[in-house]
């Protein structure tokens, strides 16, 4: 079965050549490369040419996207992909050499248990270093109710648990991937087509979680696994834009609007799905409150606080327009 890697780009293009090059390095090289590209400069297009120049061996496929939401561009060049597996990357996220090799043994492995609709990385920093972990005594777990869940898990309330903490080297079955490099059957994909309502929180501007939710409809069509070895790699420090909102305002909408909507997309009990949302609601208050009293001088922090009152305001009031799936209604029909 062969392996299509899609990458989402948006004005990364020195970090986009990083990626594309641990790619070359495959002992296992994959079918193809698909790039969608939403910069407006021609600097990712021209970092693709050349790696294609580069690489004859391998079959690199450059694609503009009108669009900037991260859930569009990776349903765009998935819907360009030929292989029977569609690996995800992130723009900044590099790969092991043999990561692609290590891909394909778990594949084949998994799928003699019965139907896989994905199978993902975790997450690791690159170079020496403490790597990340979870701590399920920390506050943020403990007020959230998550510190009782198992790592890679859903709540009822449509919270993500943190894979952290699951036994090193070992390939477990999970609820949610990591979106910074994840493999789905491209049949799957075509049976979910565009979740276009995710796609519009996104271009909003509040959307986060967008690979909890795929993850999610995903799993309707098969059982999902994390590889938790440390084969896809990020920079510890962020660098260049990034597909959603870091600060102010912006934040603060996505942490209680956005988040309204992607719990009820991942949720299986509408009771705690409120609760949970309500406790994260509380809790991103306070971390807004307590950076804006740690720097008071950054207006960002301020505007933050009113992201999050505002937000939240908006979510208690419209809980009945929040979309019930990530895919709508009219384009189910339309897919009918």
């Amino acid at each position: 079965m062969s392996i299509s890697v899609c990458i989402a780009t948006h004005e990364r293009a020195e970090l986009l050549r990083e990626t594309l090059e641990s790619i070359a390095r495959q002992r296992s090289l994959p079918a193809e490369v698909v790039v969608s590209a939403s910069s407006a400069p021609p600097a990712a297009r021209e970092v693709v040419a050349r790696f294609a120049a580069a690489h004859p061996a391998l079959r690199v496929h450059a694609l503009a996207s009108a669009r900037k939401a991260l859930p569009w561009q990776r349903w765009w060049a998935a819907s360009h992909a030929s292989g029977d597996w569609v690996l995800f990357l992130d723009d900044d996220v590099r790969l092991a050499e043999n990561a692609l090799e290590r891909f394909e043994h778990v594949r084949d492995a998994v799928s003699r248990r019965g139907p896989v609709s994905a199978i993902g990385f975790v997450f690791s920093w690159e170079g020496p270093g403490e790597q990340p972990r979870r701590d399920v005594r920390a506050l943020k777990e403990r007020w959230l109710g998550t510190a009782a869940w198992p790592p890679g898990a859903l709540t009822a309330g449509g919270q993500t648990v943190s894979f952290f903490g699951l036994p090193p080297g070992e390939t477990v079955e999970v609820d949610a991937l990591w979106g910074g490099a994840m493999g789905f059957r491209r049949d799957v994909l075509g049976e979910l087509s565009c979740l276009d309502n995710l796609v519009a929180l996104y271009e909003a501007g509040v959307g986060r979680g967008e690979d909890g939710v795929l993850t999610h409809c995903a799993s309707r069509h098969g059982r999902v696994y994390l590889i938790n070895e440390p084969l896809a790699r990020h920079p510890r420090e962020r660098r260049g834009p990034a597909p959603y909102a870091r600060a102010g305002w912006r934040l603060g909408l996505t942490a209680t609007w956005g988040r309204a909507h992607t719990m009820r997309w991942l949720s299986s009990d509408p009771g705690a799905y409120r609760r949970e949302w309500r406790r994260l609601a509380a809790l991103e208050l306070g971390r807004a409150l307590a950076a804006a009293a740690r720097r008071p001088w950054r207006a960002s922090s301020w505007m933050q606080i009113a992201g999050v009152v505002a937000g939240a305001a908006k979510a208690l009031a419209r809980w009945d327009a929040i979309p019930p799936e990530a895919r709508s209604r009219k384009s189910y029909a339309g897919a009918a």
